[in-house]
């Protein structure tokens, strides 16, 4: 999709998969595990490919692993916009 969108899209496979285990295969910004299951009977992929910077491609150093959900929230926002307000929503429901 990224090559349809005019994205660059330079990072390997390997280059992806190594960025997942030093995560420690957990989301990058809630630190909850995130997963692969490619048996359809079990699917249940929670891992999502996230560009930190949503005007960049995927790029070294602006990809990151996120949970899916994570993803679907943050959409193409810039990574800090989307923390501040999720920082913003957090105090007004008194988190």
């Amino acid at each position: 999709h990224a090559k349809a969108r005019g994205l660059e899209f330079s990072v390997s496979i390997e280059d992806a998969w190594l960025k997942f285990i030093n995560q420690d295969r957990k989301c990058a910004l809630s630190g909850v595990s995130i997963e692969f299951r490619l048996d359809k009977a079990t699917y249940r992929q929670t891992a999502s490919f996230d560009r930190i910077d949503s005007t960049l491609g995927y790029i070294s150093g602006n990809v990151q692993w996120v949970h899916k959900e994570i993803n679907l929230m943050k959409m193409n926002r810039d990574e800090h916009k989307f923390i501040e307000w999720c920082r913003l929503v957090c105090e007004h429901s008194k988190c």
